[in-house]
């Protein structure tokens, strides 16, 4: 009985060592696994040979600040008469901006009256960024631009405001017709981006008055000019004319 009982015991260690051998010999030989190399650089999933991929780099948003575009058009122009059309912007308050961009207009145009200018000017709020532009449009069938101003982006570098100058031309007689401003920033990617809500548009009038009424226009402007220059000598030509005829003999 002892002798059965110790085979069988011995029958059952042989099955268990045979089976363990068995999986052991199926299973597939386990690898290590090197977490440093993945958590400390990514380099190990590049393959060999080829140049890793910079990561992009972070452009910081720019801040603007608020300030003030301002502009300059007649709004009234003589056909094939040339004019100057201008822009500003200014990190400075608004009146003392203003009062610098009028001066500046009343220099280009010293025979408008001032108050003609001031009518003529526009202003309004704008964000302001480092590098910023002015575009001009109208209709070419109405104007030409006959001075080019190449250097549309300026930059606000140590400056507290940005100028732009047009000469244009309206080619013909018109009642009206539309000059726009259109402001514009730079990103950092320097691409362009409109200020569409703060667009200035200017109307711009041909004046087509009889010459005439524009001789009228300006005798009024100008009354130093009218009695000194005009009218003396015209009033003494007249006496002349008149006391001459007075002294010829019948």
């Amino acid at each position: 009985m002892y002798f059965s009982l110790a085979a069988l015991f011995c029958f059952f260690i042989s099955c268990n060592s045979y089976e363990n051998r068995k999986m052991s010999e199926k299973a597939p030989p386990t690898e290590s696994i090197d977490t440093t190399a993945v958590i400390g650089s990514d380099t190990s999933a590049i393959a060999p040979g080829s140049q890793p991929v910079p990561a992009p780099p972070i452009i910081a948003k720019e801040n603007p600040v608020r300030g003030y575009a301002i502009v300059y058009c007649p709004t009234k122009m003589i056909s094939n008469v040339p004019s100057i059309v201008n822009a500003t912007i200014s990190k400075e308050e608004f009146a003392t901006a203003y009062a610098k961009f009028a001066e500046k207009i009343q220099g280009q145009n010293p025979d408008v009256q001032k108050e003609k200018i001031n009518r003529d000017i526009k202003g309004d709020s704008i964000d302001i960024f480092e590098k910023m532009g002015v575009t001009l449009e109208f209709d070419p069938d109405d104007f030409k631009q006959i001075s080019k101003n190449d250097n549309q982006t300026k930059d606000f570098t140590n400056k507290t405001s940005l100028e732009w100058d047009w000469i244009i031309k309206p080619l013909h007689s018109t009642p009206k017709s539309i000059i726009n401003f259109k402001f514009y920033y730079l990103d950092p990617d320097n691409k362009q981006n409109f200020i569409l809500e703060k667009t200035i548009s200017v109307s711009s009038s041909v004046d087509a008055r009889s010459f005439t009424d524009k001789w009228a226009d300006f005798l009024a402007e100008d009354p130093k000019t009218t009695i000194t220059v005009i009218l003396v000598p015209f009033l003494t030509f007249l006496g002349g004319f008149f006391s001459g005829r007075k002294k010829k003999p019948a």
